[in-house]
């Protein structure tokens, strides 16, 4: 990445003006993953007793060249390049000696990446989308006209009814022009120990490459051949070899013809054409009150809108749903394709919270700083990066991702924090233990901080516990309260769930099962039934997702630290850290996540990051400074 930019500062009378530019090239390279010579697998069914499970050796097999399946794809090394260009006008304008005025408007230009040498393309906004048929339109850039796509891939789009195009925008998507984001802020002192700030801004964000989904995996770039052995029976269980793929020859009898003319189920990336780019609406108001001289409580209302934000959808979902165990591949709108992983600009988030802060500035040795927030974030998002914001959805295709609006999976309804430093009293300068040296040396100059979290858990979804109709992700219904305990099953509708737990929020039950029914059983839809109506899918796939919320956490931290001068300007650091001092164990939401008779289990802690153990543990460490 290169940047130019540029910024002007210029005071006039009682207006500080700030103007700004800033022109980046953005260049990101992938590598990814290839496996150009293939995976073998082996698994003993070749060597084993005919008829007899877990016989055969692994090992075996291989020694006797007896293939069960086999692997080989290739995959592009994507070089994308774009451009984000912005510009700023900023008037901070002392308005009167209790009241600034802060103005602001800002433009930015975020352009849709490309791949540098032409090896991308796009699937196009398909139409007529329907059960086992649909329209839709394979762009690839002007520039990669003579590529070669190989008979078999321009067959697969022909029976598919999906047309090969070619497009001068080597992008193969537009962004928006118009991206202008103001920015209004306040601060007014009525009285000399009371300040209240307010401010709103719009705040656009990017367009970066979403990983899995850019449009330079798209075939030919990225294709591969996933190769099983024919069917095993007892006296008849043929192995790879009879297919003419051994270790010696390899898999050139299936991709001799390179792996362009190997075509099977392949699946896609895409991206909305005509993209919309995300923003934020950030607006907060706050009251800041002096008590004494070192200590201030801030009161404050801070909240956001999100839209545009990127969804995972995909096209090729079937328009219906089936039966259990019906293969659906032959009713996707794309049968002969996989995944059409769409990079769609359509999802929403909103928050809101109400903010206390209290603030003491280091006097008598002592500084804290206290927070609570009350909030409440909720989405629509379902994923377009693999982020924790994930909400899902049952199937986009008949139920729209609008009606998947939850609780977000980050959404924290309360949280507590307090740090604060201490000065121990002892040694010089201090108020005790101070007239010498040695006394000084031995209990002088010692700090403590102490750091304390508290805060409710994170919602999580209940699945059901039947058989699901096929085509969509089915999720229980709440129809009571999850943490009241005692109940009565319902065995018509859970004949599984026998009682119900008479306590909850424990490690074996923190919700109660019985608080939750099961959609309609997929079984309900026979033969060649479909359910094609909104009203009918959510029946059969449930409720909305993260109803229930997890275990919160507390937890205390302690250090305490000293240093001890050398020579001249030069000291050592000495501390002691104990993290969770007190020893609290934290339990992590619950791993059965359903309404049968074990729903609710916890069976492990809450995870927060690699070597953090959920136990007390200390830590001694020293630092030279010279």
């Amino acid at each position: 990445m290169y940047q130019i930019l540029d910024n002007i500062n210029k005071t006039i009378g009682n207006h500080s003006i700030k103007i700004g530019v800033s022109f980046q090239s953005i260049r990101v390279f992938d590598r990814y993953a290839g496996n150009p010579l293939g995976q073998y697998a082996y698994n003993g069914t070749y060597t084993g007793a005919p008829g007899v499970s877990n016989t055969g050796a692994s090992v075996a097999d291989f020694l006797d060249d007896q293939m069960n399946g086999a692997t080989i794809n290739t995959s592009p090394n994507i070089n994308d390049v774009q451009w984000y260009d912005s510009a700023y006008f900023q008037d901070d304008w002392k308005v009167a000696h209790n009241l600034t005025l802060n103005l602001g408007l800002r433009y930015d230009h975020y352009e849709p990446y490309k791949e540098n040498s032409g090896d991308q393309a796009n699937f196009i906004d398909p139409t007529n989308l329907g059960i086992g048929t649909g329209a839709g339109i394979y762009e690839l850039p002007t520039r990669s006209e003579n590529q070669v796509l190989g008979p078999l891939f321009l067959a697969t789009l022909a029976k598919d009814n999906i047309s090969l195009q070619y497009n001068p925008n080597q992008r193969l998507a537009t962004g928006q022009n118009l991206n202008f984001a103001p920015r209004v802020g306040f601060a007014y002192q009525p009285v000399v120990k009371t300040v209240v700030r307010g401010g709103f801004g719009l705040f656009y964000g990017g367009l970066q490459s979403e990983g899995n989904t850019n449009l330079g995996t798209n075939f030919p770039w990225s294709n591969g051949a996933n190769i099983v052995a024919p069917t095993c029976a007892v006296g008849n269980c043929p192995s790879l070899t009879s297919l003419g793929d051994t270790l010696e020859t390899g898999l050139v009898a299936q991709t001799g013809g390179g792996l362009t003319n190997f075509v099977s189920t392949p699946s896609m990336s895409a991206i909305d054409a005509n993209i919309k780019t995300p923003y934020t609406i950030n607006y907060n108001l706050s009251v800041e009150q002096a008590i004494t001289r070192n200590m201030v409580a801030t009161l404050s209302y801070v909240g956001n809108v999100s839209r545009h934000l990127p969804l995972y959808y995909q096209p090729n979902n079937v328009r219906a749903l089936f039966a259990p165990g019906v293969n659906t591949q032959l009713e996707q709108p794309f049968p002969d394709f996989g995944g059409i992983g769409t990079i769609h600009f359509g999802g929403i988030s909103d928050f809101n919270s109400l903010q206390a802060k209290l603030e003491k500035r280091l006097s008598h040795g002592l500084s804290f700083l206290a927070t609570y927030t009350l909030g409440h974030s909720l989405t629509d998002d379902s994923d377009a990066g693999g982020l924790e914001s994930a909400i899902g959805d049952r199937n986009m295709a008949l139920i729209p991702y609008t009606d998947e609006y939850t609780n977000s999976t980050y959404d924290v309804r309360h949280r507590f924090t307090l740090n604060g430093n201490y000065q121990l009293p002892f040694g010089k300068g201090r108020a005790f233990l101070n007239k010498s040296r040695l006394e000084d040396e031995i209990v002088g100059g010692w700090s403590t901080s102490l750091t304390f979290v508290a805060q409710t858990g994170t919602p999580f979804t209940v699945s059901p516990d039947i058989s699901t109709a096929n085509g969509g992700g089915a999720r229980a219904i709440e129809v009571g309260n999850p943490f009241a305990a005692g109940g009565t099953p319902n065995l018509a509708n859970n004949p599984t769930l026998t009682s119900c737990p008479t306590k909850v929020k424990t490690k074996e039950n923190w919700y109660n099962p019985c608080a939750f029914a099961n959609p309609l059983p997929g079984n309900l839809i026979t033969g060649t039934e479909t359910v094609t109506s909104e009203a009918e899918a959510i029946a059969f796939l449930g409720g909305r997702s993260n109803t229930v919320y997890g275990p919160g956490y507390y937890g205390a931290n302690v250090s305490l630290f000293k240093d001890f001068a050398t020579f001249r300007k030069q000291y050592l650091s000495f501390r002691v850290d104990a993290f969770n001092i007190l020893n609290h164990p934290t339990l992590g939401n619950p791993s059965n996540t359903n309404n049968s008779s074990n729903g609710g289990q916890i069976t492990g802690p809450k995870f927060f990051q690699n070597n953090t153990p959920d136990s007390r543990f200390l830590q001694l460490s020293a630092k030279y400074v010279f």
